[in-house]
């Protein structure tokens, strides 16, 4: 399950960069299996800048490269988490 976080991006402009997002997925064959978090948390530089970004945490899967490219499309950093393992709930 790939999950795409936001990090450091006000509500307002939080909910704008979700819609954004699934809008660019909308009909790609893995739209079911990815989820969207919404981190509630300041993220700064040194001088107290926001420097909100995207982080992407997912096990190895064909499409990361094509979901990694439409992520930075979007005009803000991006982090790629891989992840080793994912074990759905039973």
């Amino acid at each position: 399950m790939p999950n795409i976080e936001l990090h450091g991006f006000d509500f307002r402009a939080g909910c704008h960069l979700k819609n954004r997002i699934m809008a660019c997925l909308k009909d790609k064959p893995y739209e079911p299996e990815y989820v969207i978090s919404f981190c509630r948390c300041d993220v700064t530089d040194s001088k107290d800048h926001a420097q909100p970004f995207i982080r992407l945490v997912t096990t190895e899967q064909p499409h990361n490269a094509e979901l990694i490219e439409i992520l930075t499309g979007l005009g803000h950093d991006v982090e790629y988490a891989p992840l080793i393992a994912f074990y759905p709930k039973k």
